[in-house]
C-alpha cells in the first residue's frame, strides 16, 4: 500500500494484507483525511479551522495496482497541501501568486490547523487582527505522515 504524499514527500507503508484489504484500509484513510481537510476531522489532535475545500480537492485517491494505493495530497491543486506538511515562515498573503491571481480574497481563506490546548494555554498557531494579511510562522503539521503511520497501525504493520 503506498502512503501519502505532499510535493517531493512520500511515505510508503508495506503489507502483507490481501489486496482487498489494502483496498478498504486506503479507502478508510482517504475517507479520514478528507474529514480532516474538510475541518469535519483531526489528525493526531488538530483540526483545520476554516477549511475552504481547496485542500480537500488537493486529496486524491487512486488504485495503482492489484495491492496497491495511493493517496496523494497535490499542492499543485491547493499549496495548503505544502505548507500543512512542511509549515512556512512569516510573510504577507498579498504578496502570494494567489493572491495576485486574485484567488485569495480575504485573510480568513488561509486554512489554519488548530490544536486543541490544555486550560491557560494558547494556540501557537494564528492570530488574524489588524494585521490578517501577514502570516506568522506555522510549523509543520504532517497530516501526510500522521495518516501513513494511521495507515500502517491498521494494516498491522505497526
Amino acid at each position: 500500500m503506498s502512503g501519502s504524499r505532499a510535493d517531493d514527500i512520500e511515505y510508503v507503508v508495506k503489507t502483507n494484507l490481501a489486496p482487498e484489504y489494502v483496498t478498504q484500509v486506503g479507502l478508510e484513510i482517504f475517507k479520514q483525511w478528507m474529514e480532516f481537510a474538510q475541518g469535519r476531522g483531526e489528525a493526531d489532535g488538530q483540526r483545520i479551522a476554516h477549511a475552504t475545500g481547496g485542500y480537500a480537492n488537493s486529496i486524491s485517491f487512486a488504485q495503482t495496482g492489484v495491492a496497491t494505493v495511493a493517496i496523494v495530497a497535490d499542492p499543485g491543486v491547493d499549496i495548503a497541501a505544502h505548507y500543512l506538511e512542511v509549515g512556512h515562515e512569516r510573510f504577507d498573503l498579498k504578496q502570494t501568486e494567489a493572491f495576485l491571481q486574485g484567488r485569495i480574497f480575504h485573510s480568513a481563506m488561509w486554512a489554519y490547523p488548530s490544536k486543541r490546548f490544555p486550560a491557560g494555554d494558547g494556540p501557537a498557531y494564528v492570530q488574524v487582527g489588524a494585521t490578517g494579511w501577514i502570516l506568522p510562522v506555522m510549523r509543520a503539521y504532517a497530516p501526510a505522515k500522521v495518516f501513513a503511520h494511521l495507515a500502517a497501525r491498521m494494516a498491522g504493520v505497526l
